[in-house]
């Protein structure tokens, strides 16, 4: 075990400890500080948080392992993620009008447009999600630590765990959003200095290329990639309209337009450093043919000095631990808020709610970890995680926002119709012999036909579908509501501002010009040039 490693490593979490004390006494203050950190976060932190709770365990193990077996086609999943992962999330934050919320959960707007049975079913699965997200990030530290001081992989894991576990405990949302901050300008430094070390050691563009053409089956064979890529790509994209973790952010935020700032830094920034995580790979298929386990380590090993080693193994494993803190605390909000303040204990103390929310986060990591260990295998728990997110919960969720016809018995038929059957067919989808369909897409066409069969059966909500605009201050989607079901189209109260947390007013237009075109033209451009590399390679 070398020294020099157990002092970065071991300076990093002392630190990360120190974060969680120093805002102890903000986290005191109530349930939603807590949570959310009472809107009192900077826009910079909050974008930065947000893209390390992004790049974790899957962004430097499976994504660079993904890329060995495709080759260059694994640029394909940078490209296909990114676009569904991103820009779905700006579009309902803001010209959805979300952003204008103050809650501790996105699932109270099931029961606005819907009920609360809805809200419910929703949350079940999405807490799952939470569980299985903390879970694959806790199987990316389990690698980390064994990589690093060559110990077992469940001390490994134990350790880390503790650390996790305190400062969440502590701060929880605080000490989360500026331990990322911290841990994402760690994890870029990692990622930007293997990438550079690794082109110049394996003999620039030319020598990536040259050694690609070796084997024109396993890198040009795109099919297999697109096919997952899509498949990943879904799952990422449509859970993230109803992801806790993004939303807690776009909570979080003081105004609108810091929420906005926010998203741009995350949405940009992660473009660039997951198409790099991708392009580890193909350098490690450059310097040791397809006999690397680890690239980022077995880069740093062959290129790098011991002290500059140490720095990026720390880098390493912040990007892991980031995503389980995140994970967690986006479940506390789930289990907490949409079940235990709603529907258990809807009159007892903020006191109460917040040590309920620490000890939910506890359960959460430890309940992760030891499905990490019974799973074993990152990308598939990663697609698992997102999987049962997106299934049952999206469709009814974004018809609740913009159709008005959808009502509450679709809904909930199309909640848990879509989320058993996902859970289903990941049961049967790994045996040997039988097809490897992504469970994402199953579950979607299954919520698809109870949700529109069930509702197109039913009678309307007209007078929900009007409650929800009004909340988002969609003011013509409410007008044409209104006029169609012939209901009266009343301006929003400051009582109902205050019962639905609306925090700040802005009309349609506004939430609109929020939305930057200088920053679509400027992730189009990214999205190009991660289409040409491996264009580049088939004609060099």
């Amino acid at each position: 075990m070398d020294p020099m490693l157990v002092i970065a490593v071991g300076s990093s979490f002392i630190f990360l400890l120190l974060i969680g004390v120093a805002f102890y006494r903000k986290a005191e203050k109530g349930y939603l500080n807590f949570l959310i950190a009472n809107k009192d976060i900077p826009w910079p932190v909050l974008g930065f948080s947000l893209m390390a709770s992004m790049i974790g365990a899957s962004t430097f193990f499976a994504y660079p392992d993904y890329v060995k077996w495709t080759g260059f086609g694994g640029i394909y999943l940078a490209m296909w993620i990114n676009t569904c992962f991103i820009l779905p999330t700006m579009v309902i934050a803001y010209w959805g009008g979300i952003g204008r919320l103050r809650r501790g959960s996105i699932f109270s707007l099931f029961e606005d447009r819907y009920n609360v049975a809805c809200r419910m079913g929703a949350a079940v699965f999405v807490a799952i999600f939470c569980i299985a997200g903390a879970g694959y990030t806790m199987l990316g530290v389990s690698y980390v630590m064994s990589l690093i001081f060559g110990v077992g992989t469940e001390l490994g894991v134990l350790i880390a765990l503790a650390v996790v576990l305190l400062y969440c405990f502590i701060s929880g949302f605080y000490a989360i959003c500026w331990t990322d901050f911290v841990q994402q300008i760690l994890i870029m430094v990692t990622l930007v200095t293997i990438v550079v070390v690794g082109v110049i050691g394996v003999g620039g563009w030319h020598g990536i290329a040259t050694n690609a053409s070796i084997n024109p089956p396993i890198h040009f064979g795109w099919t297999n990639a697109l096919w997952f890529s899509v498949g990943l790509g879904c799952a990422y994209g449509l859970s993230n309209f109803i992801d806790p973790h993004i939303w807690q952010r776009v909570f979080a935020a003081k105004n609108v337009k810091a929420g906005m700032r926010s998203l741009s830094i995350w949405m940009v920034l992660t473009l660039i450093f997951w198409g790099l995580a991708m392009f580890v790979g193909l350098i490690a298929i450059a310097a040791f043919g397809e006999t690397s386990r680890y690239a980022i380590f077995d880069l740093s090993k062959k290129f790098l000095p011991l002290g500059f080693m140490a720095i990026l193994s720390a880098g390493v494993l912040a990007a892991v631990l980031s995503s389980a803190d995140s994970h967690a605390i986006a479940g506390t909000t789930v289990l907490g808020d949409d079940f235990y303040r709603r529907a258990l204990r809807p009159k007892a103390s903020d006191r109460e709610y917040l040590w309920v929310a620490r000890i939910i986060t506890v359960a959460i990591l430890l309940t992760a970890t030891l499905l990490a260990f019974e799973y074993g295998d990152i990308l598939k728990l990663a697609m698992f995680a997102f999987s049962i997110a997106s299934a049952g919960a999206t469709i009814p969720f974004l018809a609740g926002m913009y159709w008005p016809r959808a009502n509450s018995k679709g809904a909930i038929a199309g909640i848990v119709a879509g989320g058993l059957s996902t859970l289903l067919w990941e049961a049967i989808m790994y045996k040997p012999g039988l097809t490897e369909f992504p469970s994402l897409f199953f579950g979607l066409i299954v919520c698809a036909v109870f949700f529109f069969s069930v509702t197109l059966l039913t009678k309307p909500e007209y007078d929900k579908a009007l409650k929800i605009a009004r909340i988002l201050g969609l003011k013509n989607t409410a007008k044409r509501v209104a006029e169609k079901a012939n209901l009266e189209l009343k301006e929003i109260s400051q009582e109902e501002k205050e019962l639905y947390g609306i925090v700040e007013e802005m009309t349609e237009k506004e939430m609109r010009e929020a939305f930057s075109p200088k920053l679509m033209i400027g992730l189009l451009v990214c999205l190009v040039l991660l289409l040409l590399i491996p264009l580049a390679v088939i004609h060099p």
